[in-house]
């Protein structure tokens, strides 16, 4: 089982590493950039259906927010992020145990 979550999380890597943070920063900028002029244009409520409260805004954010927390945690290794955690459950557990 870990080695099959490993595996699987070797395609992952790439949409939570460092380049991937850059990526989702300059897309947030742009997106807070046409929606400042959405909301010049058209009002608030039209930015906030469009932009800021839509789905691809909120997985956007959710993207940047844990490729963040992966780069701080693992040196920007989302499979040793996962590894260091399942070594330190299983150490813990055979210290309590």
């Amino acid at each position: 089982m870990r080695a099959t979550l490993l595996r699987t999380l070797k395609y992952l890597e790439p949409f939570f590493n460092t380049r991937a943070a850059g990526m989702y920063i300059l897309l947030f900028a742009a997106a807070i950039g046409v929606g400042t002029f959405v909301e010049n244009d058209f009002g608030t409520s039209s930015a906030q259906h469009v932009i800021y409260k839509s789905t691809w805004f909120s997985v956007l954010l959710a993207l940047f927010c844990i490729t963040i927390a992966v780069n701080s945690t693992a040196g920007g290794s989302l499979s040793a992020a996962i590894s260091l955690t399942w070594v330190e459950k299983s150490a813990s557990a055979r210290l309590y145990a």
